[in-house]
């Protein structure tokens, strides 16, 4: 993802050899970040990925079941180019009722990208996985190369990775993609006497190694 002209960033996704291009703009909605959090959906079997509404009403989830078990769960966005509406689609199996993907097995997504016209619309099947990487690596990189600031200041997007609670995400998909889930292990910061509520802390230098590593 590159920052181009004031509030709008260049896409590219590289996908079974093919290059699509897109490019969001922040004054008429969400950007780069609206696809770490369609995928956080996917992935983070709590409800705070559910409840991402509050904070981005336009990623849109719906879990299909069969009984009392889940069988798929989706997410959806949309990019506007100031001109055409790019309509984004994840959708991943639910194996055996089972969020937790096993890193040594194939774990398919299809992807759904339609708006321009049936001529760059398509659909794919990826690694779950391998997507995750690619997003992570995208952030990573251009983290490093415009800063916090640097990047919110050329892109314009209210939620992008200068938002802390974006960073907590993005951090979950990158630990999933590298295989470093330890990373967020939770442990008792203290215990508040007489109170059900115990507050937990990660490991902030695990972490700062994470948001660091090269992909």
């Amino acid at each position: 993802m590159t920052p181009l002209d004031v509030c709008i960033v260049k896409v590219e996704l590289r996908i079974n050899g093919i290059r699509h291009y897109y490019c969001p703009s922040s004054i008429m909605g969400g950007q780069f970040s609206d696809l770490i959090d369609a995928l956080y959906v996917l992935y983070h079997e709590n409800k705070d990925s559910h409840g991402i509404h509050q904070r981005k009403p336009e990623i849109e989830w719906e879990k299909t079941e069969n009984g009392n078990e889940a069988t798929y769960i989706s997410s959806r966005f949309t990019w506007d180019e100031e001109g055409s509406l790019i309509k984004v689609s994840l959708r991943r199996d639910i194996r055996n009722g089972r969020w937790e993907a096993n890193p040594n097995s194939f774990d398919p997504v299809v992807i759904r990208i339609s708006g321009r016209g049936s001529t760059d619309d398509f659909e794919c099947t990826v690694d779950g996985r391998d997507l995750c990487y690619a997003a992570a690596k995208a952030y990573t990189e251009a983290l490093k190369k415009y800063g916090f600031y640097g990047y919110y200041s050329s892109t314009c997007d209210d939620y992008s990775i200068n938002a802390s609670v974006l960073i907590e995400r993005f951090l979950f998909i990158k630990a999933y993609a590298l295989n470093a889930m330890g990373v967020r292990a939770l442990s008792k910061a203290w215990h508040y006497p007489h109170s059900w509520r115990i507050p937990y802390k990660t490991n902030f230098g695990k972490e700062m190694e994470l948001l660091l590593f090269d992909m």
